[in-house]
């Protein structure tokens, strides 16, 4: 079982994945003798209070990917007046597990306004709902297993 093992930071629990499009995006390109461009590399907090997995605006413009929709996003911020905020679906992988690296083929996931600090966006439940959440308090330690 491929397993994520990060230590808390100050930021909380910060993983890091492969963002790229997604493989069926992928196949068709390559069908069509286009260059599939390459991930990238994004830090994610893991949030298990965010329902979707979230990016910050302007991290997946290499991608060149189209918007496959719009959605209400409520936030923290936003109050009861969600924010309308495009969606894409992607692929994800994260190399840092172990024994191997772990990844969706395909996943929605929503471009939301940027972040602070040095996080790109947020791990959400779409993708933690694959996974074993284990926090360890006296290691101040998170596993994620898939």
């Amino acid at each position: 079982m491929p397993s994520i093992i990060t230590q808390l930071t100050p930021e909380g629990a910060v993983v890091e994945a492969l963002v790229g499009v997604s493989q069926h995006r992928s196949a068709v390109m390559r069908g069509l003798q286009v260059p599939v461009p390459e991930p990238v590399r994004l830090r994610f907090l893991v949030d298990t209070g965010a329902t979707s997995t979230n990016i910050s605006q302007g991290r997946l413009a290499g991608l060149n990917l189209p918007s496959i929709g719009v959605v209400d996003l409520y936030t923290a911020s936003s109050g009861s007046t969600p924010v309308q905020c495009d969606e894409y679906d992607v692929s994800l992988v994260f190399p840092d597990s172990v024994p191997a690296p772990w990844g969706i083929a395909s996943i929605n996931v929503i471009e939301c306004l940027p972040l602070d600090g040095p996080i790109d966006g947020l791990l959400g439940r779409a993708v933690l709902s694959c996974a074993i959440l284990t926090y360890n308090p006296f290691a101040n330690v998170v596993t994620i297993s898939f």
